[in-house]
């Protein structure tokens, strides 16, 4: 069972590197000639006099973390670029391998063999001298020891026609997830037991039972594309998320669409004065997992 998990994964990613340079095959030589832009991440690595066309495929192809790179921190770039047809189809062809390979690492992760390091790689270095030497050493110890997943997960966004307008902004938001009081005393059940967390089950008692939690966590600042697009005689508006380059089916005019670059990261004012109507009490009531009260209504 975990080796036909550890095949998956492993031929599943094979395939996502193969569509991947297809990809790269065709925005940087079948479409060098068309319109693009691409504002790199500082930390990438570049060859010297490269084009945008070659930078934002190396942003792409890092599927690895660099040296320096924070576990939870990804490499973004924003970009825009004019693509052909057969580009467009190479694109879709790597956002289903993407997905087909996160699967196979879901599955992977769901069997409990994925919670001990040293059994995952070892089943892993079984299968690997069988395999692709280059996709042998990507996978080498825990199976998925330098790839960064979420770099490997995100899907590539494009247009099959030419936006009016683009503009890059960065979002500063909150995970919310309601949770019953039965769920709030279990997870706290699962914590380390002190007075801290004792006072916390107890003040649980004195809710409604029907009563719902919140728990509140704020996320990294990412970011966001908002995209005007044609729609007939009027337009529409969409937004994407926007840590990958933006592709879109290229027309007669050679120039890119009007757009506005991302400015400098922000994280989230923590002097920002609160809505009135907001519903969620700022302040949490069990801290340990971070669940905050709803305001009555």
């Amino acid at each position: 069972m975990i080796a036909e998990l550890c095949i998956d994964v492993i031929n599943s990613f094979q395939q996502l590197k193969a569509s991947l340079n297809a990809v790269v095959e065709h925005v940087c030589v079948l479409d060098k000639d068309l319109p693009a832009w691409f504002q790199p991440p500082a930390e990438l690595l570049l060859a010297n006099n490269s084009s945008s066309r070659q930078q934002a495929c190396a942003l792409l192809h890092q599927l690895e973390y660099l040296n320096q790179q924070k576990p939870k921190e990804i490499l973004v770039g924003a970009g825009l670029i004019a693509a052909s047809i057969e580009t467009i189809s190479a694109i879709e062809d790597l956002n289903t391998a993407k997905n087909i390979f996160k699967q196979a690492v879901l599955r992977l992760k769901a069997a409990k063999i994925a919670t001990s390091h040293d059994i995952l790689a070892e089943s892993f270095e079984k299968m690997l001298p069988q395999r692709d030497v280059n996709v042998a050493t990507n996978l080498t110890r825990m199976g998925l020891a330098r790839l960064h997943l979420k770099q490997c997960y995100r899907k590539i966004p494009f247009f099959l026609i030419k936006p009016h307008k683009v503009a890059w902004t960065w979002a500063n938001t909150r995970s919310i997830k309601k949770i019953s009081i039965q769920e709030a005393q279990d997870m706290l059940s699962k914590t380390a037991q002190d007075a801290g967390i004792e006072r916390q089950i107890k003040s649980l008692q004195n809710l409604q039972p029907h009563e719902k939690l919140a728990i509140v966590q704020d996320l990294a600042p990412h970011l966001r594309a908002n995209i005007v697009l044609p729609n007939g005689n009027d337009t529409k508006r969409v937004m994407v998320k926007g840590p990958v380059p933006i592709f879109y089916v290229a027309d007669d005019n050679p120039d890119l669409p009007e757009f506005t670059p991302a400015g400098s990261k922000r994280g989230r004012n923590k002097d920002r004065v609160i809505r009135k109507d907001v519903k969620i009490n700022p302040e949490p009531f069990l801290p340990a997992i971070r669940a905050h009260r709803y305001y009555s209504l």
